[in-house]
């Protein structure tokens, strides 16, 4: 496939990100008034009262002469792994319908959520310090840096815990609960209450299997000026890190495919039911990567035509619209002022679309396809949407796209096929078959139907 420049992949890639977070914080805390707000001072909050009720329990805590100091680099920590690890276990699961958009991968919905948590508790973190400076329950950290990368490996810890979960949630969705129970002991062994120190040499040996400990403890000996810790072991929790993350990002399996498509052609692509013509369309979009070969494209390539799966039903059309203008580094005014004009909603353009009837939401991705040039459009059966006159609309604007774009196609209607493509590719038995005269791989498609 040649067209078109070639845009930087690394700013595709920092584009994309930025979209899904913003779209991220959107749903997460768009819902509820000043919800970013409450996102940070609740766990302030949590945490605070948590430490004035542990505080008439415990007046002495094992180092310094500040328990709530002392708490809260435990606590916060350690609620930091919890929300990634949980969080991140529906992540793929929620945003199943972005897989649907070439530019969004998994990683990308991963990385984002990620993002966007841990930001919010590195707020957190320097919201309830600052306030324990004020107070007088606490000093500036000894050594900054060693606080700073503590916290950075419990992330990482969280996002290799959440990751895997969130493969096992796919695989097994009982999980989830099986997960909040297994895990709850964690609360008590990793060190927020105490220092592994204090305990007999085999005692804590079994205790310094649990990587939070040394991250806890870590960020402990960054903090105060005269801890030392003779359990924290830097070296296991950065294997382990490693070793979580390398179980977690490798453990999505894709089927190999090698494909070589001309650029100038519009292709029908045919098959059986369960043939793997939408799992190929999905390789050509770069929804899905392969094993082994490779997939070069030198142009925009969309998404299906009409697909709405990847609208969150609590954003507003327009909200859903900006995202994907976003993504793909378009004008988001441009693109939804022609939204708006193409789909004919009105004012609805300003509800969420979870209030939308089935046409609505038809029109509205319509819509959205059409607002952004591609080099290739993907075709999944849909052509046009709506009543008759809203389905000659659709054709018209179709028909301007593609006298300088090209199609690739599946559709069980070979009078579609015919109309539109030139070529075509027909898949039997895990097989893949190209045909320069799209007239032959209907034939072929037809002789294995009877």
């Amino acid at each position: 496939m040649a067209m078109d420049k070639v845009e930087n992949p690394f700013r595709v890639k920092a584009r994309v990100i930025a979209a899904l977070v913003l779209r991220e914080s959107r749903v997460t805390f768009g819902s509820v008034k000043m919800g970013y707000f409450w996102a940070i001072f609740e766990p302030v909050l949590g945490t605070a009262l948590l430490t004035l009720i542990f505080s008439f329990v415990t007046r002495h805590p094992p180092i310094g002469t500040s328990f709530p100091l002392f708490f809260a680099t435990g606590i916060l920590t350690f609620q930091l792994y919890q929300k990634l690890s949980s969080s991140l276990m529906a992540v793929f699961e929620a945003n199943r319908g972005l897989m649907a958009y070439p530019l969004v991968k998994e990683t990308d919905v991963v990385i984002a959520r990620f993002l966007l948590i841990v930001m919010t508790y590195l707020f957190i973190f320097i919201i309830f310090f600052a306030g324990l400076i004020l107070i007088g329950e606490a000093g500036f950290p000894r050594r900054l840096d060693q606080v700073i990368f503590a916290i950075a490996a419990m992330a990482l810890l969280g996002l290799g815990a959440g990751l895997t979960n969130a493969i096992i949630f796919l695989l097994w969705p009982t999980w989830r609960r099986i997960e909040a129970v297994i895990t709850r002991p964690l609360f008590f062994i990793s060190g927020i209450f105490f220092i592994p120190d204090l305990f007999p040499p085999h005692i804590r040996y079994w205790l310094s299997w649990n990587p939070m400990l040394h991250a806890i403890d870590w960020v402990r000996v960054g903090y105060y000026p005269n801890y030392r810790s003779s359990t924290l072991d830097l070296g296991y929790l950065w294997l382990y890190i490693g070793i979580l993350l390398v179980v977690a990002f490798g453990a999505v399996v894709i089927d190999n495919l090698s494909l070589d498509l001309p650029s100038d052609r519009n292709i029908a692509i045919l098959g059986r039911n369960g043939a793997g013509k939408s799992t190929l369309m999905r390789l050509i979009a770069g929804a899905e990567l392969p094993d082994e070969g490779r997939i070069i494209r030198r142009g925009k390539v969309s998404w299906p035509l009409g697909f709405a799966g990847g609208f969150n039903g609590s954003m507003t059309g327009i909200e859903n619209a900006r995202f994907v203008a976003r993504m793909y580094g378009e004008d988001t005014e441009r693109v939804v002022e022609f939204v708006e004009d193409f789909s004919e909603l009105g004012q609805s353009m300003q509800l969420p679309i979870n209030t939308y009837s089935s046409g609505m939401k038809a029109r509205l991705a319509f819509g959205v396809s059409m607002a952004i040039d591609f080099s290739y459009y993907l075709i999944d059966e849909i052509t046009a949407v709506g009543d008759d006159r809203f389905k000659r609309k659709c054709d018209e604007v179709f028909q301007k796209k593609i006298e300088t774009s090209k199609i690739i196609m599946i559709s069980h209607s070979i009078a579609t096929i015919r109309k539109f493509c030139q070529s075509g590719c027909f898949m039997d038995d895990g097989r893949l078959y190209y045909y320069e005269d799209v007239e032959a791989a209907i034939e072929a498609h037809t002789r294995a139907q009877s």
